[in-house]
């Protein structure tokens, strides 16, 4: 098999010993890549642990069937969430909205979250927007 590489059943002991000792994919290779090339004449990456790691059943058998966790999904219509802050007409200028600064809801120029009151305010600037 052509860029296949076979290592050791002694190497593979050792891969998944240090596996077994709970440090990571990333460090066994860090580890163990030395011992690698000089066996194969290829670069040990995390990828290469994992796939000796997997190969050896040593993984856990239901990570596919385990069962996720519950999370109750609801389809979301941005249009009617839309349509609470937007006046009568769909192409108004200027649509009815909490203001992010004092969360009391005002008539907003359709691109502004934060009213003149509060724009006037010391905090923005002091600039009168108005």
């Amino acid at each position: 098999m052509k860029g296949s590489a076979t290592t050791s059943k002694k190497f593979k002991a050792k891969v998944l010993h240090l596996f077994s000792t709970g440090i990571s994919s990333r460090q066994v290779a860090e580890l163990t890549k030395e011992e690698y090339y000089r066996e194969t004449g290829k670069t040990m990456t995390r990828n290469v642990a994992m796939g000796i790691r997997f190969r050896a059943g040593k993984c856990d058998p239901d990570w596919r069937t385990r069962e996720k966790l519950s999370v109750e999904r609801q389809t979301i219509s941005f249009n009617k969430i839309l349509s609470k802050y937007r006046s009568n007409s769909s192409k108004s200028v200027y649509w009815k909205r909490k203001c992010l600064s004092c969360q009391e809801e005002r008539v907003l120029y359709r691109n502004k979250f934060i009213c003149d009151d509060c724009k006037s305010k010391e905090k923005y600037g002091g600039m009168n927007y108005a």
